[in-house]
């Protein structure tokens, strides 16, 4: 199953325009595979700053303020790229020559970077846990 972007040449401007046929490329359960993911990140982000309070100093150690704060990123990414990507489809239903390569690159853009701050942060926060 391919999906690529198709070429098209407008006769007007001789320029190219970009759109992805979303019917050719598509991941089943993806959006709630990405759902889990930022409530996981966001509920991991709760639980630690919330049993700082049990703690005896009241706070965390400062060196958890980076993996914490790429769960944040995490989060963060994770709900601009859902919304975009509804935004989006909405958009291609009602024209596919809508749907451009940059509004493909920037969904992609967004949920690996949601992907990839997931994944350093929990690793980071594992290894800073386990010392």
């Amino acid at each position: 199953m391919q999906c690529y972007t198709e070429d098209l040449m407008t006769s007007e401007s001789l320029r190219r325009t970009y759109w992805i046929d979303s019917s050719k490329c598509g991941a089943p359960g993806g959006p709630h595979v990405l759902e889990a993911k930022v409530g996981l990140a966001s509920g991991s982000i709760v639980l630690l700053v919330g049993s700082s309070a049990l703690r005896s100093t009241g706070h965390l150690p400062a060196s958890f303020a980076s993996p914490l704060s790429l769960l944040t990123f995490s989060v963060l990414y994770g709900v601009f790229f859902m919304a975009f990507e509804m935004l989006n489809y909405e958009s291609y239903r009602h024209g596919p020559k809508n749907y451009t390569r940059f509004k493909y690159s920037r969904n992609l853009a967004l949920g690996f970077a949601c992907l990839l701050c997931f994944c350093v942060g929990y690793l980071w926060l594992i290894l800073l846990v386990t010392e």
